[in-house]
């Protein structure tokens, strides 16, 4: 038999949760948080586990060096991606 256990919510994950429930269509109905909340664990167990097969198979520290690559990657798009809303943010102010 397996043991409940209470957990704590602040305000800011309890709105994600509401949000996510909206999105499953469990919004408003019984149980919506519990629901929710298993469903979100299964399914990024499955997404996890799908992105680790994905990977190519390299050693532990060539893994590392593609990690470390597309977090890179990744930030350098960001960095580009607010420099271009913050340029049209500046240009709406300057005409």
């Amino acid at each position: 038999m397996s043991k409940k256990i209470p957990i704590h919510l602040n305000d800011k994950d309890l709105k994600n949760i509401k949000e996510l429930a909206g999105y499953l269509k469990l919004a408003d109905t019984y149980g919506e948080i519990p629901k929710t909340i298993k469903f979100s664990i299964a399914f990024t167990l499955e997404q996890l586990k799908r992105l680790e097969k994905s990977i190519p198979h390299l050693d532990p520290s060539e893994t590392d060096t593609l990690l470390a690559s597309l977090k890179w990657i990744r930030t350098q798009r960001i960095k580009l991606e607010t420099a271009r809303k913050l340029e049209k943010e500046a240009e709406k102010y300057s005409s």
